[in-house]
């Protein structure tokens, strides 16, 4: 009997939770289509009738995964209080929090992408994503900051970078675990250094 609409959405959701799983467990290498199968509850059959290869697979796990990053971005955007420290704040906490539950996935991503051609695209089109919302996020306060287009780049990267660096390095590696209220007062500390960083470069090139 053919599944309906969401139960194939559910059905797809769990084999991609799986293969993510098993990536951080293992990395891409070490992942088989028979692990996964068997994690996701499903005949190993049914997966490349669905996905058709296990490249194919990591691709559209990854692809899950930053759909729910941006889904999450959307909502922290449609809840703008119009106090942009209070506003990036929220978004970052609520990237470091996605991070914190794929650590293990991110983690795995990141260290084969330096041997493996394949993840190292997957790497990179993770953090594209993340900029991509971070960018997309400032340009709604360009003009009460007085941003042009190198300080949006600038502090999207910059952002952005501290949200991995802190939950996959810090916390997922070192395992300095921090609170979410202490995350919160680091990351505040952190944005004010970043606009003073911009207000006195502009400061010095108005000079010069």
């Amino acid at each position: 009997m053919p599944l309906s609409a969401m139960q194939s959405e559910e059905f797809d959701s769990r084999i991609l939770e799986a293969t993510l799983e098993l990536l951080g467990r293992v990395g891409y290498r070490g992942t088989t289509t028979r692990e996964i199968a068997q994690r996701a509850g499903v005949n190993e059959v049914t997966l490349f009738r669905r996905f058709g290869s296990k490249e194919s697979l990591a691709r559209e796990a990854i692809k899950h995964a930053q759909t729910q990053l941006k889904r999450a971005f959307e909502e922290k955007n449609r809840e703008r209080t119009g106090d942009v420290t209070v506003d990036v704040t929220n978004l970052a906490l609520s990237l470091m929090e996605i991070l914190a539950k794929r650590a293990d996935s991110v983690s795995a991503i990141l260290f084969e992408a330096r041997s493996e051609p394949y993840m190292q695209h997957v790497a990179e089109s993770l953090m594209a994503n993340a900029l991509g919302v971070a960018r997309e996020f400032f340009q709604g306060y360009a003009g009460e900051l007085h941003l042009d287009r190198e300080d949006i780049d600038s502090i999207s990267l910059s952002i952005v970078s501290f949200c991995f660096f802190r939950i996959v390095v810090r916390e997922r590696v070192l395992g300095h675990q921090l609170s979410s209220g202490s995350r919160k007062a680091e990351f505040e500390s952190h944005f004010h250094l970043i606009l003073g960083g911009i207000s006195h470069s502009k400061a010095r090139r108005r000079v010069e």
